[in-house]
């Protein structure tokens, strides 16, 4: 196995479906909306449960935009990385066409990726 650690902006293509835990967080709303799932926000519902995780599996041929990388020393629970959709193949027709959301890094570990490019800013 070879450690690769891609630049912030990179993006990448699944060469197969993905399934992971997507959590009912106000950063992830997007992402439910695009697929149509229900959601559930646990922002502010302080003392309320939270709503178990939903899995979800996005397909082959997805174009993914690697946002930010969370690491933290003794926190591993919010180890993570949060990515913007730059292409779903066949989207569903809800008017969306991209979403933002972040993933625990465990479900992250084990994509099977093709590199495409690194994105280029326009600032």
């Amino acid at each position: 196995m070879k450690l690769f650690i891609p630049q912030l902006k990179t993006e990448m293509k699944l060469t197969t479906a993905w399934t992971f835990d997507l959590y009912h967080e106000h950063r992830n709303k997007t992402l439910f909306e695009l697929l149509k799932l229900p959601f559930t926000d646990s922002w502010g519902n302080w003392g309320k449960p939270t709503p178990p995780p939903t899995q979800v599996k996005l397909p082959k041929g997805t174009i993914l935009v690697l946002e930010r990388i969370y690491i933290r020393n003794g926190a591993g629970e919010f180890d993570s990385l949060t990515f913007r959709i730059k292409q779903l193949p066949n989207p569903p027709k809800t008017g969306k066409k991209t979403a933002r959301f972040w993933a625990k890094l465990e479900d992250c570990n084990g994509i099977n990726i093709q590199v495409l490019t690194k994105e280029t800013s326009t600032c």
